[in-house]
């Protein structure tokens, strides 16, 4: 006896019918909105006069995306049908199930392996007669969509070892090596982090990248390039800069603005355009993974910070000793804003001496700004004055943290509060992926549909509370870092409390801008908070 086709076997069954109705949410209405009425009624009339089906239920999604499939009425249908109460769905349209075309195709895969008849009576569809013509492209775009998931699914283990300070690169940068123990984790390589400090003690004496680079190569010390390929490493790097064998400006400034020598680790400086274009894109600073406080440091933060204040700053040097100027790039005009510019008297003077006068004014003259002008000596006695009036109030200043059962009982709670910060985040952040997970737990079979939303709403009230706690441990720390402020600046005060000589590395390190009015009026702006 031949055996029958799927076709003949199914053309005579009786089909338990379900219409499953959605409302997009960009056509709002009411309750129960003219939409949803008009989608009734053309599966009602569809079915009429047609013995073979037989209606049992109406699901109803009103309001609601179509771009996932998280929707009650859908997972009610889905539960259904799970049970064999339902199949076969009745749909107006193919967009009805849903917009993403990869999962609607895989439903209707799924339907068509369980015998589950599905109908979009606008498409002019039938799984019964149909289902393989359809199944084509929609396997090909299930294709793109898997190596889509996949793409993710790497990106998203990546970026947790990022937020969690584990080093990702296949290189440690120059001055570190990877942990022989755990190469996710840095070690300093002492045979060349000196040279790191030699570079930021060179640059925040006064010296230009340039000369740094000159003094680097007449050392004798090879370049980062040069350094990895001597330990066998590979170094990828184009032919111009294979050819570079020796330190340059640049090489030392990719080590100047390289915040992983203070012991913070840096990571996602940029992307890929996505999974199938492998087009390196560089992040926005505010994009970057910054975690602190990862391994040993070799440059300590202050030093790190007053080295971005001098890349940041315009440093010209006085062209006939080579240094740079006290007040270089930090020197404006009150009243234009503009940078003054620094100049001297004539050679014919009897008395030679060097002062400031507004930018604008040497460019256009005395129809745009006056000259504001004040000389250098008489501004380095104002400045240091200043500084001295502050480390004499400072000195005065009795501050709590300094105690130091205070300072330690301080230091264990903000310690205490990090450690709960970072517990929390991971809490939510597990909390939103087991929340996110629990569809495909129904949809495997391994939860009910009454399981499914007794977690989903667990998980959002634990996920709302941990976040109000997150919240208030932040808001206490801020509070901590107030008082934190105010003890570093003294310290730092209280290092230059015998100062004679304003040199270059203090004004960087205490001055933040000076402005001269034409009134002759000198305001300083301090790094720190000036009391």
């Amino acid at each position: 006896m031949a055996r029958k086709s799927r076709y003949e076997k199914a053309k005579d069954a009786q089909w338990n019918t379900a219409f499953y109705i959605r409302l997009s949410r960009e056509e709002p209405g009411k309750e129960e909105s003219d939409s949803v009425v008009t989608q009734k009624q053309i599966m009602f009339d569809y079915i009429a006069g047609k013995p073979e089906f037989k209606f049992y239920d109406m699901y109803i999604d009103d309001g609601r995306t179509g771009t996932d499939f998280d929707r009650s009425g859908f997972i009610r249908m889905e539960e259904d049908i799970r049970q064999g109460y339902v199949n076969c769905v009745i749909v107006k349209d193919l967009s009805r199930m849903g917009r993403n075309y990869v999962y609607t195709g895989l439903y209707q895969d799924q339907y068509y392996r369980k015998d589950i008849r599905l109908i979009s009576i606008l498409d002019n569809f039938d799984s019964l007669y149909n289902n393989d013509d359809l199944m084509v492209p929609i396997k090909n775009i299930f294709n793109e969509q898997y190596a889509h998931d996949i793409s993710l699914k790497v990106r998203s283990a990546l970026d947790v070892k990022r937020k969690n300070g584990e080093f990702i690169g296949s290189q440690a940068c120059y001055g570190y090596m990877k942990d022989p123990k755990d190469k996710h984790h840095l070690i300093i390589d002492e045979m060349v982090a000196p040279n790191v400090q030699l570079i930021y003690k060179l640059f925040i004496s006064g010296m230009a990248k340039g000369s740094i680079a000159k003094e680097l190569n007449r050392q004798g010390i090879i370049c980062p390039s040069e350094y990895k390929k001597s330990k066998g490493e590979r170094y990828s790097q184009s032919e111009h800069y294979a050819k570079q064998m020796y330190w340059n400006d640049t090489s030392v400034r990719l080590i100047l603005t390289n915040q992983i020598y203070t012991g913070d680790m840096v990571q996602h400086k940029q992307t890929v355009k996505s999974f199938k274009i492998h087009q390196n894109i560089l992040l926005d600073k505010s994009q970057w993974l910054i975690v602190p406080n990862t391994h040993e440091a070799i440059i300590d933060k202050g030093t790190w910070e007053l080295a971005q204040k001098i890349l940041n700053t315009d440093t010209r040097k006085n062209l006939q000793t080579g240094n740079v100027y006290l007040f270089a790039g930090l020197i404006y005009c009150g009243d234009c804003r503009r940078a003054m510019s620094v100049r001297k008297n004539s050679a014919s003077s009897k008395t030679s001496y060097t002062y400031y006068i507004c930018g604008t004014y040497r460019t256009y003259g005395k129809d745009k700004c006056s000259s504001h002008a004040i000389r250098y000596d008489i501004l380095i006695d104002v400045v240091l004055n200043g500084i001295r009036e502050q480390i004499e109030k400072y000195s005065d200043l009795e501050i709590l943290y300094e105690n130091v059962d205070i300072q330690r009982k301080i230091s264990s709670k903000i310690k205490s509060n990090v450690k709960k910060i970072n517990e929390l985040k991971d809490k939510i952040y597990k909390a939103e992926t087991l929340k996110q997970g629990l569809y495909e737990d129904f949809k495997a079979e391994i939860i009910s549909i009454d399981e499914y939303f007794d977690y989903r709403n667990k998980y959002i009230e634990d996920i709302e509370v941990m976040t109000n706690e997150l919240a208030g441990l932040e808001k206490q720390n801020r509070q901590i870092d107030s008082c934190d402020e105010l003890a570093e600046a003294k310290k730092k005060l209280l290092r230059y409390r015998n100062v004679e000589n304003l040199s270059r590395k203090a004004v960087l390190e205490l001055v933040d801008s000076i402005y001269v009015f034409a009134d002759k009026n000198i305001t300083i702006n301090y790094t720190f908070k000036a009391l």
